[in-house]
């Protein structure tokens, strides 16, 4: 709210009463200086008002506290900032329903776009596609309601929370106090639905033990949290500074078996794309004579003595003027060097971007800030997203070296070894398979009984070989009889 991070007005429900508690900012008309939230400004549940320190004479009674999102419940009581804990335990609905029929990540970012859809949709339906759309929901109050209770409810009221003023919810106590209530209502609701599914789901005990002690971490109060929280971000920037530089030495060292084409014996890396862009020069036209030369010379003759230009007239003959930049004596550097200057002139204006790198390495550069006077080449937009990385990392499943096709996703590629036959060359790197498995000690026989999780896609799609894939044919050549999965 505009007065600060305050609790305001808190409803709950017991088996016999109904409880709803006012903040005294809220009651009574009091000027208040501090913006710092302390015990007494918080929702007492266990103990009185006065009482600030732990009473150790006090008779806890056990009970459970049930919210949906109850750890932000849980931050504006009172008791719960004590060193000594009370025999009080949380239990959230969310969580119960992240359980039962949660949504993962994907399956969330689908349902919100379904769901705006749907809106804008006469219909007003769910994409039918997305058959989980109705066995479960967003983790929000209202949608949870609405999937397990079948009914709606209103959170218009939920603003003045957010952006209003304590005489906002003056002038609408009643409407507040309702909205209050009825999210209590409606996860009470919730409860008796959810909770026979999630102790059906999960019978054990302990799991349910587990979820009640989750919720009863202790509460930051001082600026140790900020300084935590500091810490471990600039930790975590740390370690992904050190795994970025790890991949790049990675790339560049891929990037050396370019010349004499190694890459080709690299049971990784041989099927990324090594194609290169090579410098091209401009046309040279020699179309000139002693006559026409001598006849230019002499128009030009005048033109030159009234258009020199007078910091031109300065400049000896023998120093080279690259991209508009006056240069050194070409006559006191290397001859080498000075033959690379003069060939400057013949490179046309727009050039190729890192010529004679290959095109999977130029993906990993940045070539927005090439005019960037800072600017140095190299491979740092490579992140462990990419697809080439997991090649880079010479990374095995088993033993077997990873691999990527278009049509199957990733897997991974396993020799069939009984009648073995290298004789005859082909394009993949087979002779480097066999090493590498041999150097593992994996028996390539045993493969199938671990390939849940992966398939290797080096095998044919049917019997009859008409639809072989052109992975197939690159990796096989005329060894096909002779290699499988």
């Amino acid at each position: 709210m505009k007065e600060g991070n305050f609790p305001t007005m808190a409803t709950a429900v017991s088996k016999d009463y109904w409880y709803l508690w006012c903040s005294e900012r809220l009651t009574e008309d009091h000027f208040n200086w501090s913006q710092n939230v302390t015990l007494s400004d918080l929702i007492p549940l266990e103990t009185a008002k006065s009482e600030i320190k732990f009473p150790k004479d006090k008779k806890w009674m056990p009970k459970i506290i049930v919210g949906h999102n109850v750890a932000f419940d849980r931050a504006f009581v009172k008791e719960q900032y004590y060193l000594e804990r009370t025999k009080s335990q949380f239990l959230d609905t969310m969580s119960l329903h992240m359980c039962v029929s949660g949504l993962t990540g994907m399956q969330r970012a689908m349902s919100i776009a379904s769901k705006k859809k749907s809106e804008n949709d006469a219909n007003g339906s769910f994409n039918p596609a997305i058959g989980w759309a109705f066995i479960s929901s967003l983790n929000n109050l209202a949608d949870v309601y609405k999937l397990y209770c079948h009914g709606e409810i209103k959170k218009d009221e939920r603003e003045i929370f957010v952006s209003g003023s304590l005489s906002d919810i003056k002038e609408k106590f009643q409407e507040s106090a309702t909205y209050c209530a009825q999210d209590t209502w409606a996860t009470f609701h919730i409860l008796k639905k959810i909770m026979p599914m999630y102790l059906e789901r999960f019978p054990h005990p302990v799991t349910f033990c587990g979820l009640l002690e989750m919720t009863s971490a202790y509460l930051p109060v001082n600026h140790n949290w900020e300084r935590y929280l500091h810490e471990a971000q600039s930790t975590y920037e740390d370690l992904q500074k050190e795994m970025k530089l790890s991949l790049v030495h990675l790339a560049n060292d891929a990037c050396s078996l370019l010349p004499n084409n190694r890459y080709k014996k690299d049971p990784w890396l041989w099927d990324l794309n090594w194609s290169v862009q090579n410098i091209k020069f401009k046309k040279t036209v020699v179309k000139s004579t002693k006559t026409k030369r001598k006849k230019s010379a002499d128009k030009s003759d005048g033109l030159n003595e009234k258009n020199q230009d007078p910091d031109e007239s300065l400049v000896p003959e023998d120093t080279a003027m690259i991209d508009g930049v006056k240069d050194m004596n070409l006559n006191v550097i290397d001859p080498s060097i000075k033959q690379m200057y003069e060939t400057a002139s013949s490179l046309r204006k727009i050039r190729p971007f890192l010529p004679g790198y290959p095109l999977w390495y130029r993906e990993l550069c940045d070539k927005s800030i090439v005019d960037d006077p800072d600017w140095e080449p190299g491979p740092y937009l490579i992140s462990t997203q990419m697809r080439s990385v997991p090649k880079l990392m010479r990374m095995t499943w088993d033993g077997f070296p990873l691999h990527y096709d278009d049509k199957h996703g990733w897997g991974y590629l396993v020799p069939d070894v009984k009648e073995l036959d290298i004789s005859e060359p082909n394009d993949f790197p087979l002779e480097s398979l066999l090493r590498l498995v041999e150097c593992n000690k994996m028996d390539p026989t045993e493969a199938e009984q671990n390939i849940d999780p992966f398939w290797s896609i080096i095998s044919e799609p049917n019997e009859n070989r008409s639809e072989a894939s052109k992975l197939w044919k690159s990796i096989l050549g005329k060894n096909q009889k002779n290699l499988g999965t």
